[in-house]
């Protein structure tokens, strides 16, 4: 029998590793300007915003890689920035393991 594994009803939904390349495709239409999270969950592979594009979303935000930009609108952090274009390799790691260390328990 294998033992369930529960994780808080807070807890990222993705892997920081899937976050990222959501964001990423994010980032490559809006970069830093503000996007309407229907169209943000478009891009990532959903047909309209429901809830698993939601729990989607908020997994990119636990994790510091996407912020509120206003009513219904979000935007690339500089997190994210300094992961999908780092300036040197130890602005990449250090990106990286905050954003491992973000979201709460």
């Amino acid at each position: 029998m294998v033992a369930k594994v529960i994780n808080s009803p807070s807890y990222p939904s993705l892997s920081l590793s899937d976050s990222i390349d959501r964001t990423r495709k994010i980032e490559a239409k809006y970069r830093t300007s503000a996007a309407d999270r229907g169209d943000a969950a478009k891009l990532i592979g959903f047909r309209a915003l429901s809830g698993p594009a939601n729990k989607t979303l908020a997994a990119l935000a636990s994790y510091g890689l996407v912020e509120r930009a206003g009513t219904g609108m979000l935007r690339v952090t500089p997190l994210a920035q300094a992961i999908i274009h780092p300036r040197s390799d130890s602005e990449k790691r250090d990106a990286l393991l905050e954003a491992a260390q973000t979201p709460q328990l």
